[in-house]
């Protein structure tokens, strides 16, 4: 379940794959459930929930938002939906539904159909992502029951405290595999100029893992230039120690590094092609000889 930013067209009263009468759905990595309504049928891709009914023309899509706070909140639904495929533009008035939810009526376009939709969005009380929810159809076929069924599918909501996932678990498991690893980032670059002047930079970063949740951190930068109206050099470096643990945001894994004197870095973790990359910047991970100082 992701943000409803969705690059999918969806065809309305599509088919669904699989029976649900009153099913709990429960999203653990994001601390999200909700029921299924008896006489639905849904099915789970990789930006939403899709839900169908067998008597009621029209989709149901559940999301997550991002929004933190009920201004934000309204904003975006004023904004209405312009994405490849999905165009919404509000239509009269939000509703403020709960203390933590509004509700509006839109009309545009899915794909090369005219619809009409309702869209909830809820807030998260726990400080995680929000939901919204949106059922949507042709303009002769909506009817006040859509509101009604999107609104009582929108109360099964509920939220909480999202659980440590095989994510997390891996990222753990990565770090402190033969007696832990070290995080290693180094880059450089240089290049002369057409009057035969020089400049160049280079940055590295070393992040030590131990087994015992305590890391080691130094980085340093440095640059260098010649050229014809002067030269010069400037360097800087940091350091320190603390404790690490791998965390979860609701969507991604993060590395999330406690100094001693009350710092904290957090890395957004990712893997590609067997490579690992913090930030979207690839470190090596090294063990062994190579590996951390851990004592």
């Amino acid at each position: 379940m992701k943000t409803l930013t969705l690059h999918v067209i969806f065809l309305v009263g599509a088919t669904l794959s699989l029976q649900a009468q009153g099913t709990l759905v429960r999203e653990a990595q994001l601390g999200i459930a909700f029921t299924v309504p008896q006489g639905w049928q849904y099915q789970q891709n990789e930006e939403a929930y899709l839900l169908g009914s067998t008597t009621l023309p029209g989709l149901v899509i559940l999301a997550t938002h991002q929004e933190a706070n009920l201004e934000a909140l309204k904003l975006v639904a004023r904004q209405g939906i312009n994405e490849e495929g999905m165009q919404l533009q509000l239509q009269g008035n939000l509703e403020q539904l709960t203390s933590k939810s509004i509700g509006a009526k839109y009309s545009g376009q899915m794909g090369q159909e005219t619809v009409e939709a309702y869209i909830i969005g809820i807030l998260n009380p726990t400080g995680g992502l929000g939901v919204s929810c949106m059922i949507v159809t042709t303009p002769q076929q909506f009817t006040n029951e859509h509101i009604k069924q999107l609104k009582q599918i929108a109360s099964t909501v509920q939220f909480f405290k999202p659980e440590a996932s095989e994510v997390t678990t891996y990222w753990k498991g990565l770090f402190t595999a033969d007696g832990g690893c070290r995080l290693k980032y180094l880059t450089s670059s240089g290049g002369s100029d057409y009057m035969g002047g020089y400049s160049s930079s280079s940055s590295e970063e070393t992040i030590d893992l131990c087994p015992n949740g305590q890391f080691g951190f130094s980085s340093s930068n440095s640059s260098t230039f010649d050229v014809t109206s002067g030269f010069g050099n400037a360097r800087s470096s940091d350091g320190g120690m603390g404790t690490w643990k791998v965390d979860f945001d609701g969507v991604n894994a993060l590395l999330v590094l406690t100094f001693n004197d009350g710092r904290e870095f957090s890395y957004e973790l990712s893997r590609q092609e067997n490579k690992t990359f913090l930030n979207g910047t690839r470190y090596f991970v090294l063990y062994g000889e190579d590996g951390p100082g851990c004592y």
